[in-house]
Parts: C-alpha cells; sequence; structure tokens
C-alpha cells in the first residue's frame, strides 16, 4: 500500500471511531438517569403496588418511640390550697335532698362531677353558705310574699303576711346570686341553670331581687350523714388529688365503716353525749376515697371520686 493509500484508510477510519464513543457515553448517561429515575421512584413508594418492598426501616436507621413521662406527683403543703381542697369536700358531703337525714350521694360510688345532679349540686352549695352565713341578705316584706307563694304555695296566705311574720319566721334565709354563683363555679366548674331546688328545707330563686331564699319547714329529727377525714394531699402539673376517709353516722344506730352502712364501727345512743370523730386516730379502719381536682387558674374544680 503506497503512502497516499495509508492516509485515505486512516482519515476513513477515525470518524467511526469518535462516533461509537459519542454513542456510549450517551447510553450510559441514559442508564445512569433511568436508574436514578427508578430508585427515587422506590424510595419513594410509587412502585410499592408493583414490587413487593421490603421494609425501608432496614436502610434506614430505625427510629426510637417517644419514652411515655408519668406525671410527677409531689404533696401539697400550701395551707391555702389545702383550706380550698377541705371546703370542696365539705361542700361534697353535702350534695343531698336533705342536709341533715340524707347521706351525700357523691360518694355513693365511683362518679364524675357530670354524674351528680344539678338541684343536688346547688343544695350543697346553698347549705354551705347558710352554714358559714356568707353571702347572706336581708328580705323585704315584699320578697319574703314572693318566696312564700313559690315555697310554701299558699297565694291567698302569702298576701296577708305580715313584718312581723317575717321576723317570726324560723330559718328564713336569703343568699346573694353572685356569691351562691361564683362558689359553684369554683366547685363545680361552671355556673348553676337549675334554680330551684325541691329539698328540706324549700329553697328557691327571687328572679325579681336575684336571691336565693330558703324557708325551713320541714320534719324529722335527724337519719344519716356522712363524715369525711383528709388525710393525704398530692397534686401534680394538672390536677390536685385528695385521700379521703368515710364514715356514714346513722342517728341513735351506729357509726358505720363503709357508705353501704354494712359494717359497724360501734353503735352509738342518742342520749350520750359522747360524739364521734373521724380522725388520724381511726380513719384506717374506714373506707377510702380518693378524690380528683382539676387546676383552674386559683380554683380546684370537682372531677371524679374513687372508691380505694
Amino acid at each position: 500500500m503506497d503512502e497516499n493509500s495509508s492516509m485515505d484508510f486512516y482519515n476513513n477510519q477515525a470518524p467511526q471511531k469518535k462516533k461509537g464513543g459519542a454513542t456510549f457515553i450517551i447510553i450510559l448517561l441514559l442508564l445512569v438517569i433511568i436508574g436514578m429515575g427508578g430508585y427515587i421512584a422506590y424510595d419513594k413508594g410509587y412502585l410499592d403496588s408493583i414490587i413487593k418492598k421490603e421494609t425501608k426501616t432496614e436502610q434506614k436507621e430505625e427510629q426510637k418511640p417517644a419514652e411515655e413521662t408519668t406525671p410527677e406527683i409531689k404533696e401539697i403543703t400550701d395551707q391555702t390550697v389545702i383550706k380550698t381542697l377541705d371546703r370542696n369536700i365539705e361542700i361534697l358531703n353535702l350534695v343531698s335532698k336533705s342536709t341533715w337525714l340524707d347521706k351525700s350521694e357523691a360518694f355513693a360510688k365511683n362518679q364524675k362531677n357530670a354524674d351528680l345532679k344539678e338541684d343536688l349540686k346547688l343544695n350543697s352549695i346553698l347549705s354551705y353558705l347558710e352554714d358559714k352565713e356568707e353571702g347572706k341578705t336581708t328580705l323585704t316584706l315584699e320578697e319574703y310574699r314572693r318566696a312564700y307563694k313559690m315555697l310554701v304555695s299558699n297565694t291567698a296566705e302569702a298576701d296577708k303576711l305580715t313584718q312581723e311574720d317575717m321576723e317570726n319566721e324560723d330559718g328564713l334565709l336569703a343568699t346573694q346570686e353572685s356569691t351562691v354563683n361564683n362558689l359553684f363555679k369554683s366547685v363545680y366548674g361552671y355556673e348553676p341553670t337549675v334554680k330551684s331546688v325541691e329539698t328540706c328545707p324549700a329553697r328557691g330563686y327571687d328572679s325579681v331581687s336575684k336571691k336565693y331564699i330558703s324557708i325551713f319547714r320541714c320534719g324529722g329529727t335527724c337519719g344519716e350523714q356522712t363524715l369525711t377525714y383528709n388525710y393525704k394531699y398530692e397534686e401534680d402539673e394538672k390536677n390536685a388529688y385528695v385521700y379521703t376517709a368515710l364514715a356514714v353516722e346513722r342517728c341513735a344506730d351506729a357509726i358505720y365503716k363503709d357508705y353501704e352502712a354494712k359494717e359497724v364501727f360501734e353503735k352509738t345512743d342518742v342520749e350520750s353525749d359522747k360524739e364521734f370523730k373521724l380522725d388520724k386516730s381511726n380513719y384506717e379502719q374506714f373506707s377510702k376515697y380518693k378524690l380528683t381536682f382539676t387546676k383552674s387558674g386559683t380554683d380546684y374544680v370537682f372531677d371524679s371520686i374513687e372508691l380505694l
């Protein structure tokens, strides 16, 4: 082959080599792009319906579940808080139709705030305020006559009542509505919607003067009452917990260790001057409850009672 023929052969082969290299690079790039696209589709789960994907947790660092934290419970030492809780339990001890003839229904079973009848809640608030003479106010003769019509149900007689009759009415009490509403909300978390209570004593609401009025005209002497002793106070961030021992005193009969009055602690004598007291010396022998109160500002709203 002469020199000219060799040059022609070389010139004809060179473009073919360059063309083949470019094709290879293009194919390689396409494979890389397809591979990357497939990996992304697989990782995002787009191919789960086509390919049964093994758990991706094997390819990723296993995530540890968040640890559940138990609320820190500590003893309550603030005497102001303890007094508030004691007051609330004293009020719960008055949740009954008659404050001295019936046991408190609050301790009848494990129950929540919503389980208690609202008229009995109202009765407990009025009983407490009347006993402490908080929110006490006076009545005019017209207010007395309206209350008489409402509670005694004798319109003709009510219209004839005089100032002297009102002054001689034993157990006639009036309490400001605002005082009742404030205490009710502090203990039960809302203002009462019920305004009258079919209890003994008879209690009603005078919408004109915005007063709750009670007229004590009840028969009977004594019945059953619940007695409590609060022996432990605890709290966490949201709630306060009071541990309470309970006794039932049945007039002229016995002191019982339980709400159902099945287990006698000691017999009582109506003529005896001895007064039973549930306290640190004997509370271990009686039924025990855990009362939960929800913190709401400076208030401790009753939530539930649990028999331990």
